[in-house]
């Protein structure tokens, strides 16, 4: 295994933060693609709802991207992991062309994203929500609210 680092900078300002956003999209496109690439060359990967993997959040400030065979190992990824998973396996497997988008909320100081499955009918899967991101409350499996991501 190898492992690729992206160190990305930054100012707080309305300009940075277009970037960052701009930067967000590359890379969840970066690791949708990867995980495409896969589940096309593994076909026997089990689907993500049923291969036991669980919803681990990372520390604030730290990211860690993994693709399919890399949260396979670990048993867990966080959000933008097992969007592009999901996203991956509707596209290679069901042939339904999901999407990784994401939400945000403001904290002092900074943002916390949240990524999301995109459906192409508007729903929303969110894959951290029912692999226990929430252990209190489970989520519908499919939301109907829509979130803006910039992707068409």
């Amino acid at each position: 295994m190898f492992r690729v680092a992206f160190v990305l900078g930054g100012r707080r300002d309305a300009a940075s933060r277009r970037l960052g956003e701009t930067n967000m999209k590359i890379l969840l496109n970066a690791l949708l693609d990867i995980d495409v690439a896969w589940l096309r060359a593994t076909p026997t990967t089990p689907r993500i709802y049923a291969s036991g993997v669980r919803y681990r959040p990372e520390p604030l400030g730290s990211e860690r991207w993994r693709d399919v065979p890399t949260v396979l190992m670990d048993g867990f990824g966080d959000c933008e992991d097992l969007a592009c998973w999901r996203a991956a396996e509707l596209r290679v497997r069901d042939g339904i062309r999901a999407t990784p988008a994401y939400t945000w909320r403001r904290e002092p100081g900074f943002r916390v994203y949240h990524v999301v499955v995109r459906l192409p009918d508007g729903r929303i899967d969110d894959p951290s929500a029912r692999l226990g991101m929430h252990r209190r409350a489970r989520p519908p499996a499919m939301s109907p609210v829509p979130i803006a991501s910039g992707w068409e």
